[in-house]
């Protein structure tokens, strides 16, 4: 089961687009987001070559879906919690956060 997640005021947040979700024992079905897509395939279309460590070291816990970001893993949880709002470490932006076009 999957979550849509929201900001601090309670609104759904969104990344490049596309909702963001995590695991969550109640929910959606993972069904929903339909067909995983390679989250590679799109940086390579949206950041520079020398920045795709970083973004990949950014979005380590996150997947791309068709319908969505599935966030199922916390080994980085700065853009998560950043975009949610999470706590006064997470009012900056990642830095890697400015290599998307």
């Amino acid at each position: 089961m999957i979550r849509q997640a929201k900001n601090s005021g309670g609104s759904h947040v969104e990344f490049t687009g596309k909702k963001i979700y995590f695991s969550w024992d109640y929910g959606k079905n993972l069904l929903d987001l339909g067909d995983k897509m390679d989250k590679m395939d799109y940086f390579r279309e949206n950041i520079d070559e020398s920045n795709l460590k970083a973004v990949q070291n950014l979005m380590i816990d996150w997947d791309l879906y068709e319908n969505g970001w599935l966030v199922d893993r916390y080994q980085n949880q700065n853009l998560l919690y950043y975009l949610r709002q999470w706590g006064g470490a997470y009012n900056t932006p990642p830095t890697a956060l400015k290599y998307f076009k």
